[in-house]
């Protein structure tokens, strides 16, 4: 199981839901702590709900997220009213086979725009359009992929809002490999 690539694929709430699953399942948990942070209850739905109430009440028409994020992809897609564009970041680090992996993954009929790394999009203008960033809260920092850092780095000079959703509740306590620590006051306008 490679979980790097299972992040990178369908992101991770989408994962924590599928963790979710088995949270009794304590040495299938342990092995995938390893990998990353690990919901200790069951909590993701909650999360997804939430953020995505509060990325509706910042009233933009453009959402541009930094990683393929299924499970807010699809609650995204609901609101379409309010949302004009939904678009996704995909690393220069992906596989062809990934990128496939990753636009298979989106919801059929959606108009979903892929954003290769190093492209900036056209509609992405300060006044209408979000930046969403996913990770993990650890004091002051927030903790991202190796990726997701390489692409907020990329568009760090975006002068709208940049958004960070924190994908469990507590604190983690421990950074794994392929994640990178970025301090939030310096990189986020608003963290759920």
């Amino acid at each position: 199981m490679n979980i790097k690539n299972i992040l990178d694929e369908i992101g991770i709430l989408e994962t924590n839901l599928q963790i979710e699953k088995y949270i009794d399942d304590k040495v299938l948990i342990k092995k995938i702590e390893d990998e990353m942070p690990v919901p200790m209850k069951c909590e993701t739905q909650e999360i997804i709900n939430n953020a995505v109430s509060k990325i509706l009440e910042l009233d933009k028409k453009n959402i541009f997220l930094l990683s393929n994020e299924i499970g807010i992809i699809e609650q995204l897609l609901h609101h379409t009213d309010k949302i004009e564009n939904i678009m996704v970041g995909l690393s220069r680090n992906l596989s062809e086979e990934q990128k496939n992996n990753i636009k298979n993954n989106i919801p059929k009929n959606s108009n979903i725009i892929f954003i290769n790394e190093l492209e900036y999009p056209a509609i992405l203008k300060p006044k209408d359009s979000i930046i969403l960033i996913l990770g993990y809260i650890n004091g002051n920092n927030c903790i991202v992929t190796d990726n997701v850092y390489r692409m907020t780095e990329l568009y760090k000079s975006f002068l709208g809002k940049k958004v960070f959703i924190n994908c469990i509740s507590d604190d983690i306590k421990l950074r794994q490999k392929n994640f990178i620590s970025m301090n939030r006051e310096n990189y986020f306008d608003v963290v759920i």
